[in-house]
């Protein structure tokens, strides 16, 4: 079963995933604080959680600099949020997930 403080990260993390617009204020604390709670734990479906959570925070974030600094160009308005998604997954892979013998 998962320890309370990880559900806990992860469901504030959504929470403000689907508020429009709070993610970006609070993705400086939540993406660190899901690396910290996914690099705890030994469950693999934990890691995915954490992981999705963070890369669409770390998405919609990457959507906002676009949409910010070019506006609704092509192909960045989609290219950077999904560069984003993939950089984020690749460095949790990398970093967070123990890899265990079995």
């Amino acid at each position: 079963m998962a320890k309370r403080w990880r559900v806990f990260v992860v469901a504030a993390a959504g929470f403000l995933l689907i508020s429009q617009g709070a993610q970006i204020a609070a993705a400086p604390l939540t993406v660190p604080a899901l690396w910290w709670s996914a690099r705890s734990t030994d469950r693999r479906g934990e890691w995915v959680t954490h992981t999705i959570v963070a890369g669409l925070t770390m998405a919609f974030v990457g959507w906002f600099g676009a949409y910010q600094l070019l506006g609704e160009k092509q192909p960045f308005i989609w290219a950077v949020p999904f560069a984003t998604l993939m950089a984020t997954v690749a460095f949790f892979n990398n970093t967070a997930w123990r890899k265990t013998a079995t």
